[in-house]
């Protein structure tokens, strides 16, 4: 008699066995449990000291109430990264969306302030949006 069971397709039925058993997991709690506690232990065995010497200048509600705007105008972006570099900051991370439109003169101010300081003591996010009838993706 023939062997009804190849190398193949011994091979072909591990992996839908092994699919399958994923697919349940993944769907169950318990899965879900684990991968919590696997996450909290690696929280906890990877936390390490942070330099003291960093500040986080945060947009608050009463820095909002008090321009009484938002998207606040770039003149006073500027502002702060000329404060920072008189204070002698080493780096300077902006995470500000400033894809809203703005006035030349604003642009201008926020675009010197950036050309003060060295290339790589200002860090600023990647914000990627499509535009409308566009693909999303990567430029």
């Amino acid at each position: 008699m023939k062997t009804l069971w190849t190398a193949s397709g011994w091979a072909a039925a591990a992996a839908l066995l092994a699919f399958l058993a994923a697919f349940g997991a993944s769907s169950s709690d318990a899965l879900h449990r684990w991968d919590d506690l696997l996450v909290e232990k690696y929280s906890q065995w990877s936390q390490r000291e942070v330099p003291s010497d960093i500040v986080v200048i945060g947009i608050d509600s009463r820095s909002l109430a008090e321009l009484n705007s938002w998207p606040w105008p770039r003149r006073h972006h500027a502002r702060v990264l000329d404060f920072l570099r008189d204070a002698s900051a080493r780096h300077a991370f902006v995470d500000i969306d400033f894809s809203s439109s703005s006035n030349a003169q604003d642009d201008a101010l926020l675009a010197a302030a950036f050309a003060r300081w060295n290339r790589q003591q200002v860090i600023l996010p990647l914000f990627l949006q499509a535009t409308s009838g566009s693909k999303p993706g990567f430029p």
